[in-house]
């Protein structure tokens, strides 16, 4: 599957012992899509069973979150319960990375390592990149279309995203990047690929206003 190509994929290039990407339930449930390594394994049930950790922080805000060293008193306050039973554990790091859709957060990109220390410039850079990959595999997942399957190719599907995007943005006065966005929550929200999503919006089907939904 994508999903666990993707999270594979993440311990090989990123040097961490392990990741994990998770979705947001309906009802506000992480549901874990893949898990690449055991310390992974533990810290995304960690994080269901305490109620906080890196995730539920990156969820809320919409941005990375970054636990560079779990042993830390600091680290403890900020996720009572997670941060000292992960480092008892071995996980001595974790970094959790947003899959944007819209204005909110669909899940998440997880990234923990047995030794302390934050990640490097570089390392953040791709792991954004894995998370924009992640995020497409979980389109697709919820979409009901098959997790292994790619993003069609510019010039079939995206074309029609692109030019759904820029009917959105004459509907909304807005630019082109804010139309994909909306896009994207729409297609998520009404639990559709963005393909089909934006053919919705070419056959004048769906149609945006300034209000959300």
């Amino acid at each position: 599957m994508a999903a666990e190509r993707v999270v594979r994929a993440c311990v090989d290039a990123l040097a961490v012992d392990g990741a994990a990407l998770t979705a947001l339930g309906h009802r506000g449930e992480f549901v874990h899509l893949a898990v690449a390594g055991t310390a992974a394994g533990r810290v995304a049930e960690l994080q269901l069973t305490t109620g906080t950790g890196p995730c539920w922080d990156t969820v809320r805000t919409g941005r990375a979150t970054h636990g560079p060293d779990l042993g830390l008193p600091a680290a403890q306050a900020r996720w009572p319960g997670f941060a000292a039973t992960a480092a008892e554990d071995g996980v001595r790091a974790v970094f959790a990375f947003p899959l944007p859709a819209g204005a909110a957060c669909c899940g998440t990109l997880l990234l923990c390592r047995y030794r302390p220390g934050n990640l490097t410039a570089d390392q953040i850079c791709d792991a954004l990149g894995f998370a924009e990959a992640a995020l497409w595999t979980l389109l697709d997942h919820r979409a009901g279309t098959p997790a292994d399957q790619p993003p069609e190719p510019l010039g079939g599907g995206q074309d029609r995203i692109f030019q759904a995007s820029g009917m959105i943005a004459a509907q909304l006065d807005t630019g082109v990047d804010e139309a994909l966005t909306r896009l994207r929550a729409h297609a998520w929200a009404a639990n559709r690929s963005l393909t089909e999503a934006a053919a919705d919006v070419l056959a004048r089907r769906r149609r945006f206003t300034g209000e959300p939904g």
